[in-house]
């Protein structure tokens, strides 16, 4: 036999991998056919919210006339202020501009007093669609174009949050806008009522309006300059003075006076991006 040790068997070929050569189009996401808008319950719910505000402003200047002209007042002062509270509740959604999650929370609240304790059908309706996925999926996740942060700056300022004061003090404009127009009808109506009417009614139509010209100004202003913050702090003040908003104003003013409201307004060196 030979010495020679036997030759060890040959290595087996890795196979390699082939190159498959792939399009830039078959890279790009397939579009999606859910559409990216607004759905269109949205739509119908703003709608039924006018619907609803209308009846119940309809029901508080009746209620505020009765109250003025009867003698049993006690019995319409609570629907009165229940009718306003209506009021002030169906009109919030109509200043929605960016979908949050609330929103949709907010809503689902408004729509379930419809179906109790009689049985309304566009509530149900509005209600089934308010619940499908995609309106969900809308104020959950939003589509880009609706997103609450805005895309930073390319020149490298950094981007400052708004106070977390400017809701309560748009709602308190709100209130205020409401609380002027009930104002102003209830001294029409008392006028309208009087034997031998006076024009004094003249400088109570006169200071509502100026007083709700100011708070639709406090809704509408939108800049970040010092006087819209000295602005607020004279609006707030007279309404804290005034007796009618007094306890809504002072904790909003009491936050409105805070560093981070007066460095969003440019009142503050110091910025916190």
């Amino acid at each position: 036999m030979s010495d020679v040790p036997p030759t060890p068997p040959p290595l087996a070929r890795r196979a390699v991998p082939k190159t498959v050569r792939v399009r830039r189009d078959d890279l790009t996401a397939e579009p999606s056919e859910e559409p990216t808008g607004p759905p269109k319950v949205l739509v119908w719910f703003r709608l039924g919210c006018v619907g609803v505000a209308l009846a119940a402003f309809v029901v508080a200047t009746v209620g505020a006339y009765r109250f003025a002209s009867d003698d049993q007042k006690g019995h319409f002062l609570p629907w009165t202020m229940a009718a306003v509270g209506v009021f002030v509740a169906y009109t919030l959604p109509l200043w929605w501009r960016r979908p949050k999650w609330w929103h949709w929370v907010y809503g689902l609240a408004l729509l379930l007093p419809g179906i109790v304790p009689l049985t309304n059908p566009m509530s149900v309706v509005l209600l089934v669609f308010w619940c499908r996925p995609r309106t969900v999926r809308f104020f959950r996740l939003p589509p880009p174009s609706y997103a609450a942060t805005p895309p930073p700056p390319t020149d490298g300022t950094p981007v400052v949050p708004p106070p977390g004061v400017l809701f309560p003090f748009r709602l308190l404009c709100l209130f205020g806008v409401g609380g002027c127009l009930l104002g102003m009808l209830l001294a029409v109506v008392v006028h309208s009522s009087e034997r031998q009417p006076e024009w004094d009614v003249l400088w109570w139509l006169g200071g509502l309006a100026v007083a709700g010209v100011l708070f639709l100004m406090g809704l509408f202003v939108r800049g970040r300059r010092p006087w819209v913050w000295w602005f607020g702090v004279v609006l707030l003040g007279l309404c804290s003075l005034s007796g009618y908003l007094t306890l809504l104003a002072v904790p909003v003013l009491a936050f409105w006076v805070r560093k981070e409201p007066r460095a969003y307004y440019g009142m503050s060196s110091t910025v916190t991006p």
